[in-house]
């Protein structure tokens, strides 16, 4: 019974011990206890867990007891808002892939509508606001820091190309030659014509769009959409990374109107000999099948042998050449 402790008062001595020992390297020390390996998974598996790490993290940043129930209070705040706005994000998806036309923003890397995100910026502020009081400041202060710092995650471009900066694992200058070329594709892809059916619109896509992903060694995505037999091309969409697109990005390649008519959805490997679908390819498919087992999933590449080759996802790693 010597750690019973009702008055705070071991907490308090203990961490006022390692705020001493650790001078003014405590904050630093506090903030890198996310970065050890699975603290951060750990963290984020419940609202309990996020407040534990947050107690001992503030208790070691302040060196007292309040300092450690601020930090639990700020780990499970933050912990209950990421995870329903998680869920949103879930909720978006099954939404857009159902043909929802509501316009969605990266925000955090979560695809959320503008009233969303200003839910989550101003739920930021009111925590931020909370906890700047209870340390002892003003709560417009600590609002209005909560407030910015959440703002500045969202992307409000929406799937805009990049601004001549460096993005992905891009170049600045790999960056501005792969966005005029997609700026062509995109103009190209507006004045093309209905194509004859769904299997034309892919053979285009992986003669006219996989080419252009190996010259830039980066993955593009497009999707198909037919509107009672006007099947016609959504815009040309990247991340700017070799090896991945998120999906969502891929949602951002649509036709405003047509988003009930979403039939495929292919991407193009970058340069280099591939084998096939990637596990998180099937992942992703295997979801979106659920919301819509109409669309059909097919990939681009240059198979083992070095050449180019349409393929249709079938399930699992399986591919079957189109």
């Amino acid at each position: 019974m010597s750690y019973t402790d009702p008055s705070g008062y071991f907490f308090d001595k203990l961490f006022k011990g390692i705020n001493k020992a650790l001078g003014k390297f405590a904050p630093f020390v506090a903030a890198a206890l996310m970065f050890i390996p699975g603290v951060g998974q750990w963290a984020a598996a419940s609202m309990w867990n996020a407040a534990a790490v947050g107690f001992v993290s503030g208790g070691i940043a302040t060196g007292s007891l309040k300092g450690a129930l601020i930090g639990a209070f700020t780990g499970a705040a933050f912990h209950q808002i990421g995870s329903h706005f998680n869920n949103l994000h879930g909720d978006n998806l099954r939404a857009a892939i159902g043909g929802s036309s509501d316009k969605l923003y990266n925000f955090g890397g979560n695809l959320l509508t503008s009233g969303q995100v200003a839910g989550q910026i101003a739920s930021h502020a009111v925590v931020g606001g909370v906890i700047s009081t209870l340390s002892g400041g003003k709560f417009a202060n600590g609002a209005f820091s909560a407030a910015f710092a959440a703002a500045l995650r969202a992307n409000w471009g929406g799937n805009k190309l990049s601004d001549g900066q460096a993005k992905g694992e891009l170049t600045e200058q790999e960056t501005v030659a792969l966005d005029k070329d997609l700026v062509d594709l995109n103009k190209k892809i507006r004045s093309l014509k209905s194509f004859a059916n769904k299997a034309d619109a892919l053979k285009w896509a992986h003669k006219n769009i996989h080419s252009l992903s190996v010259n830039h060694d980066v993955e593009i995505g497009v999707n198909i959409f037919d509107d009672i037999g006007n099947v016609r091309l959504g815009n040309a969409v990247t991340d700017y990374y070799r090896h991945e697109i998120s999906a969502a990005t891929l949602l951002t390649s649509s036709i405003k109107g047509w988003e009930k008519g979403w039939v495929a959805s292919w991407h193009s490997h970058a340069a280099g000999e591939s084998g096939g679908f990637s596990y998180p390819d099937h992942e992703l498919y295997s979801s979106w099948s659920q919301s819509n087992p109409n669309l059909t999933f097919h990939m681009s590449r240059i198979n083992l042998n070095g050449s180019n080759q349409l393929d249709t996802y079938i399930g699992e790693y399986y591919v079957q050449r189109f």
